[in-house]
């Protein structure tokens, strides 16, 4: 089981209230309205021998079916480092009392850009319409990790090692976001996929990793970014606060 060190999360800690996320200024993504609904695991859809930041899982809520994207933990120590001179110097600038530097996660971490993607979509209205539908996100605890790696044999989450020094129940939850459950590929056309991402773009969510295997369903927004409330790594372009 990798571990490695780092600082801690606490924006990552404090997420099992029902509160919208990102907390930061922009779109945000309210939690799944049924999660307190019998949760079962039935089969991993993602490949797990890929370098990726989640596993997507087939599952049933409630007798329901849906896919459940559950997120490996973002490592702001590593972005932060990543900083040149001039960025870590724009990002320390206050405005409001609010420092971008102290809210990095909340600008790269692959589920919080998720969930803005998703407020956004649902925001305009075009939640199952441009993209697979969206149904909120779940916070899970951190006893699943040793149950999901047991039944499907996968290894990893990013978690700080001495997070493993706590009891399960101390740990930082699991995050996951829900969406329907597509089995097969779509009908969409590469012309009507393209309608689909100049649409978005149109709102300002912008889609920064394009596969095939993305854009087969429109699924992926881990990372995309929303014009208005973007960080970039050159030159700090787009970024705003208001």
């Amino acid at each position: 089981m990798p571990r490695r060190k780092g600082q801690s999360r606490q924006n990552q800690g404090q997420r099992a209230a029902r509160i919208p996320l990102p907390s930061c200024k922009g779109p945000k993504l309210y939690p799944f309205v049924d999660d307190k609904a019998r949760l079962q695991f039935i089969r991993l859809l993602s490949d797990p021998t890929i370098d990726a930041d989640s596993y997507v899982f087939e599952v049933f809520i409630g007798g329901n079916p849906y896919a459940l994207k559950a997120f490996k933990y973002y490592d702001k120590e590593e972005d932060e480092l990543a900083l040149d001179e001039f960025e870590r110097e724009f990002l320390s600038r206050s405005t409001d009392g609010y420092t971008p530097l102290d809210h990095l996660d909340e600008y790269f971490d692959p589920f919080y850009n998720e969930c803005r993607a998703y407020g956004k979509l649902i925001e305009k209205n075009l939640n199952g319409q441009v993209a697979v539908r969206c149904h909120g996100y779940m916070v899970l605890p951190a006893e699943y990790e040793d149950t999901l790696e047991l039944q499907f044999e996968i290894d990893g989450w990013n978690r700080l090692s001495e997070e493993y020094d706590e009891p399960p129940s101390k740990r930082q939850p699991l995050r996951a976001i829900i969406k329907d459950l597509v089995l097969e590929d779509t009908k969409w056309t590469p012309r009507r996929m393209l309608s689909h991402l100049k649409k978005m773009r149109m709102h300002g969510v912008h889609v920064m990793e394009i596969k095939p295997e993305n854009l087969s369903r429109m699924s992926c927004f881990n990372s995309s970014q929303i014009l208005k409330y973007r960080i970039t790594r050159i030159g700090i372009l787009g970024l705003s606060m208001k």
